[in-house]
């Protein structure tokens, strides 16, 4: 099922296609596949640090949109 996996991320031998890699990253991992759970956990916390970049980058982005929206506020009076 590891196998799978990397098939399918690669290319190798078939299309590639993200989503039926990761199903059968899932079943490898669910039958005890060390590989395949510490890969699954690698991508959470991957997952989780480009969730939190989007957070900040977000956050960053209101705070300019409000900072220019009071300079343009100022300008008008």
């Amino acid at each position: 099922m590891f196998w799978l996996w990397k098939n399918y991320q690669t290319g190798c031998g078939v299309e590639p296609d993200f989503a039926v890699a990761i199903q059968w990253l899932g079943k490898a991992a669910k039958h005890g596949s060390i590989t395949a759970q510490t890969t699954v956990e690698s991508l959470k916390k991957i997952n989780d640090i480009l969730m939190e970049q989007q957070k900040a980058e977000y956050n960053a982005i209101v705070e300019d949109i409000k900072r220019l929206a009071k300079i343009d506020g100022n300008d008008q009076k």
